[in-house]
């Protein structure tokens, strides 16, 4: 049953691929994908941080794109993420006395609270633009909003909590991909590049 569905999925994918045709000037796409591998994140893995533990949503992106000619296009892009990092930080606290020497244990709790909305201008360079599939890298710049916050809890650190402010609104991004046909207006995407996440997967509509 499985390899049947499989075989149906293949095949349909296969004859809407076959009735794709080439983008060309004046065709929109409407594009909506998920990105993994945030950067943001990754900077708390090789942090060294221990009781590490974090969560949250996104990357997740919507663009629209009018293509100018058979190999460029102009678009906006708009992407979200959030996510919440906690991790525990130990140290030791030596103190001296006449009677002997105390050794007592500190541990830090640590969080943080990270949103960001970006509001990008972008063109794409279509390098292979096929009826099935096509290839393309382009970039970005715009708008870009941050709100990001530090907690602290600690019995010997007190509590505190600040704002971490950006100092210019300004985002970008670059990245290479690939749109594949499922059918006559619809398909899959996939980037690889300098945005919010390493890796982003999707869908796009095109019009006709």
């Amino acid at each position: 049953m499985r390899k049947l569905i499989l075989i149906s999925c293949i095949a349909l994918s296969f004859s809407g691929a076959l009735k794709a045709q080439t983008l060309t000037k004046g065709n929109q796409l409407f594009t909506l994908s998920y990105g993994v591998g945030s950067f943001a994140k990754f900077q708390y893995l090789i942090g060294g941080q221990s009781n590490f533990s974090i969560k949250g949503i996104g990357q997740l992106n919507a663009k629209f794109e009018v293509m100018k000619s058979n190999y460029f296009s102009l678009g906006i892009g708009v992407n979200y993420l959030n996510y919440q990092a906690n991790w525990v930080n130990k140290d030791y606290l030596m103190t001296y006395t006449s009677v002997g020497n105390y050794t007592t244990l500190i541990i830090n709790k640590y969080r943080r609270d990270y949103n960001s909305v970006s509001v990008l201008l972008r063109g794409n360079f279509y390098f292979v633009n096929k009826p099935s599939f096509s290839v393309f890298m382009g970039a970005g710049m715009g708008y870009k909003y941050t709100a990001s916050y530090a907690y602290t809890n600690g019995k010997y650190s007190g509590d505190s909590n600040y704002r971490l402010n950006k100092i210019l609104p300004v985002g970008a991004e670059a990245s290479m991909g690939t749109r594949f046909a499922i059918g006559k207006q619809l398909g899959g995407l996939m980037e690889v590049g300098l945005t919010k996440s390493l890796i982003q997967v999707g869908l796009y509509y095109r019009s006709k």
